[in-house]
C-alpha cells in the first residue's frame, strides 16, 4: 500500500542520514508501485539539503544565548543531543560560528529522553524560589522555552544581531554549558535550543525599567543620545556577528565596513565604508525584562520615528528591520526613502509600523519584540539619527511614510 511505501521510505531516509554521518555517499533502493528505484545520495547532497535550516538553528542558538542573559565568551562549551549531532556540517558550522568546544553525547537521542524526564521531576517537586543554586544543580529549560525553527530567513541578511560581551573575562566568573539537541532528517531540519546552567554561585539584580512599561498614548524611546533602556546600541557585521556595543565617550565604534559614533548633540553618526554587509541596531538588555510587548503600537496605527541628517546617500539596498524571537523579524525596504532625503539637512521620518507587518516573517509576534529598530545594508551609506522612538498614532500624520513608497 501506499502507506506502507511511504513507512518505507521514511525509515530508509534516516538510515540514510545515519549513514552520511560517516560514509561519503551511498544509493538507496526506493520501493515504488511503478516498481524499485535506485537512488544514489552523498553527503555533500543532504549538506546542501540541511544547510538554511542549519543556518536558522544557528541564530537560534545565538538568540538563546542572548536571552539568557550571558554572553558567547561566557559560554564553555556547546554540547550537541539528538539523533542528528553527529553529522560532520553540524559539527563544522557550530564550531566556527562559536569557535568553542563541540561535544556529543555518548548516545545522543537518550540524552534528549533523561532531559525530558529531568525536567518532569522538577516540574513535579519545584524548587522553592529564594534557595540559591547549588554548584551541581542543573536547571533545565521547561517544554515552553523550547525554540523551534521553521521560517525562511531573509536573503539579504548573513549573521543575526546578538549582545557582545562588554567585560573581559575574570577567574571566577560562571562558564555555561550549551546543549543543543536537533532532529535533522535528509529533507529538514528541525531544532530544539536548550539552555542551562551550572552555577558556583547564584546573582540577583535590581530590575531595570522596562520599555513595554510605557502607556499606549506615550512614545516608546529607544534612541536620544543614548541608549533608553531596556535598549543598548550595538553594530555587527559578518566579521563580528556578536555585536559590538557602542562607545559612550564619543569615540568611533568599529565593527568591519560600519563605525559609529555619538556626536555629543543627541545624535549618532552612522557610516558603512561599502567594504561588506553591516547594521546598526538597538536590542534590549539581557535582566532587564527581555521581549517587550509592544502590540499596542501596532494596534495604534504606530510608527518608527526618528530624525535623520543624510551625509551620503546608499549605494545599495537598504533596509530597515523589527525583530522578536529568532527566526521572527519583520522588514522593510528603505532604499528609496534614505536616497530622497536632503543631504545635511534635518528630517523627521515616520515609518509606519503596518509596512513591516506586510513583510513579516511567519512566526511574528509583536508581543515580543527584542529589536526595535535596525538598519542594513551591504553598500556605502551616510546618516546621523537622533531621538528613536516609536509612537501611537503617527502612521496616520500627513507627513508619515506610505508604505508604497518604500520600493
Amino acid at each position: 500500500t501506499h502507506a506502507t511505501a511511504l513507512a518505507t521510505i521514511h525509515t530508509l531516509t534516516t538510515h540514510a542520514k545515519e549513514q552520511l554521518s560517516a560514509e561519503p555517499d551511498l544509493t538507496l533502493t526506493i520501493p515504488l508501485p511503478t516498481g524499485n528505484h535506485e537512488v544514489y545520495v552523498s553527503r555533500q547532497d543532504l549538506n546542501n539539503m540541511i544547510r538554511p535550516s542549519l543556518q536558522l538553528t544557528t541564530e537560534a542558538l545565538h538568540r538563546t544565548i542572548t536571552s539568557a542573559g550571558i554572553h558567547a565568551d561566557d559560554v564553555s562549551a556547546i554540547l550537541l543531543a539528538g539523533g542528528s549531532s553527529r553529522i560532520p556540517l553540524i559539527h563544522q558550522t557550530l564550531s566556527h560560528e562559536f569557535n568553542k568546544p563541540i561535544r556529543a553525547a555518548l548516545h545522543p537521542k537518550h540524552t534528549v529522553a533523561l532531559g525530558a524526564a529531568t525536567t518532569t521531576t522538577r516540574t513535579a517537586k519545584p524548587q522553592p524560589s529564594n534557595n540559591p543554586i547549588t554548584p551541581t544543580e542543573i536547571i533545565p529549560v521547561t517544554p515552553t522555552e523550547i525554540i523551534t525553527t521553521t521560517a525562511t530567513p531573509p536573503t539579504i541578511r548573513t549573521f543575526p544581531p546578538a549582545l557582545p560581551s562588554t567585560t573581559p573575562p575574570e577567574k571566577t566568573r560562571k562558564k555555561w554549558l550549551i546543549p543543543l539537541a536537533a532532529a535533522i532528517t535528509a529533507i529538514t531540519v528541525i531544532a530544539a535550543i536548550t539552555t542551562y546552567v551550572t552555577a558556583s554561585n547564584a546573582e540577583t539584580h535590581d530590575p531595570e525599567p522596562i520599555a513595554g512599561s510605557t502607556q499606549p498614548g506615550e512614545p516608546l524611546p529607544v534612541f536620544d543620545g543614548t541608549a533608553a533602556k531596556p535598549w543598548v546600541g550595538l553594530i555587527g557585521s559578518e566579521q563580528g556577528r556578536t555585536g559590538t556595543e557602542f562607545w559612550t565617550n564619543g569615540a568611533h565604534t568599529k565593527e568591519g565596513p560600519v563605525t559609529v559614533r555619538l556626536d555629543g548633540m543627541g545624535g549618532l553618526k552612522m557610516n558603512w565604508s561599502g567594504g561588506g554587509s553591516g547594521q546598526v541596531y538597538f536590542q534590549s538588555q539581557p535582566g532587564s525584562g527581555g521581549n517587550q510587548d509592544l502590540s499596542r503600537y501596532f494596534d495604534n496605527n504606530g510608527a518608527i520615528v526618528f530624525d535623520a541628517t543624510l551625509h551620503r546617500p546608499p549605494s545599495s539596498t537598504v533596509s530597515m528591520e523589527v525583530h522578536c524571537t529568532s527566526p521572527c523579524r519583520a522588514k522593510v525596504t528603505a532604499t528609496n526613502l534614505f536616497k530622497r532625503l536632503p543631504a545635511g539637512t534635518p528630517v523627521t521620518v515616520k515609518l509606519p509600523l503596518r509596512c513591516f507587518v506586510e513583510n513579516r516573517a511567519e512566526q511574528w509576534d509583536p508581543t515580543a519584540i527584542n529589536t526595535p529598530w535596525l538598519v542594513y545594508t551591504d553598500g556605502s551609506f551616510g546618516m546621523t539619527v537622533s531621538k528613536v522612538r516609536w509612537e501611537a498614532g503617527a502612521a496616520n500624520d500627513p507627513d508619515a511614510t506610505r508604505c508604497d513608497q518604500l520600493s
